[in-house]
């Protein structure tokens, strides 16, 4: 960008600001727990609020002849993607019940000012870009509607996660999690049973490689690597196999202490699981389910799947620290 102490022009500074804004779904989901606990109602402080939070400050204007000229266009370009991080999640959280909007629309573009200073102080000027292309809008108040903590817990993936705060998910696991979420918010029982249940095979099967490969020597390890090369077992052979592993104290029994999981969570994992996989079942024609997938049945699934899926991640991280 900028070499040594030479000026830099302000198009080229305009096209590293937007060539460095990126929006992620980490600052999204981010963006929406800070807003889901906040006070404010109005919508600008808010985003302002949350830029702060963040710690990103940038000088403005933003000097074009410095050698900190690059930090600063990054911290720029990090103070915008934030910013559009905030307006996708406030419109996420409208989208999904957990706030209200109120007042009226309004729409910015971002612009940022910027000073040419001319090389030996023989003056300069001071102009300013503007980011059309970063474009955003946004109802200028929100409101938090009384349910709205409980109810974006089944109906925002984002704010399920972290509900369930499980550190490095498998990013297969995540989406199988957000489209269980995003069914059950249009009462497709059934569509966010199949995939709750796709989330929990991709649990057990992270949790058979790390204790497999953290008992190399137990019996049950070679059939646990078995059972994750070939699919003519089924999962649920898989799931008995590491509840059986876990039950011979004298193999599992400094993973489980260190995950500080009993083995009785461990069995009602299994059970959960038993109770997911029959849910799903009717998935296959003619088979026909105990009990309806009715919402009643499928809110207790999702909201129990929190403590379960924690024991099984807990112990799959337990196991890998074993084997580093």
């Amino acid at each position: 960008m900028v070499e040594g102490g030479t000026r830099m022009r302000p198009d080229d500074g305009e096209k590293a600001i937007l060539d460095s804004v990126a929006v992620s779904r980490a600052d999204i989901a981010a963006a929406k727990a800070f807003f889901i606990r906040a006070a404010e109602h109005n919508t600008a402080r808010l985003i302002d609020k949350w830029i702060t939070a963040n710690g990103v400050e940038y000088p403005e204007p933003v000097p074009l002849r410095e050698k900190s000229t690059d930090d600063d266009l990054r911290r720029v370009a990090r103070a915008l993607s934030l910013k559009l991080a905030a307006s996708y999640a406030v419109w996420e959280l409208v989208g999904a019940g957990c706030l209200t909007p109120a007042g009226v629309m309004h729409e910015e573009t971002p612009s940022v000012g910027y000073t040419i200073i001319i090389p030996g102080g023989r003056g300069g000027r001071s102009e300013g870009w503007q980011f059309h292309k970063l474009t955003f809008s946004y109802p200028t108040r929100i409101h938090r509607p009384i349910e709205a903590s409980r109810r974006g817990v089944f109906t925002d993936g984002d704010l399920y996660l972290q509900g369930l705060g499980l550190a490095d998910l498998h990013p297969g696991i995540e989406e199988a999690l957000r489209e269980a979420v995003q069914c059950f918010r249009y009462d497709l029982f059934t569509g966010a049973v199949a995939m709750l249940g796709a989330a929990s095979e991709g649990v057990w099967i992270e949790l058979g490689r790390a204790i497999a490969n953290a008992c190399p020597r137990s019996s049950k390890s070679q059939k646990i690597d078995n059972a994750l090369d070939t699919s003519s077992r089924g999962i649920g052979y898989l799931v008995k196999q590491i509840v059986e592993m876990c039950e011979n104290r004298n193999e599992t029994g400094d993973i489980l202490k260190q995950a500080n999981v009993t083995l009785a969570e461990v069995r009602c994992a299994a059970l959960w699981w038993d109770t997911i996989r029959e849910a799903r079942n009717v998935l296959h024609w003619g088979v026909e389910s105990a009990f309806a997938n009715s919402l009643d049945k499928v809110s207790a699934l999702m909201l129990s799947a929190a403590s379960h899926l924690r024991t099984l991640w807990k112990i799959r991280t337990a196991a890998l620290g074993a084997t580093s």
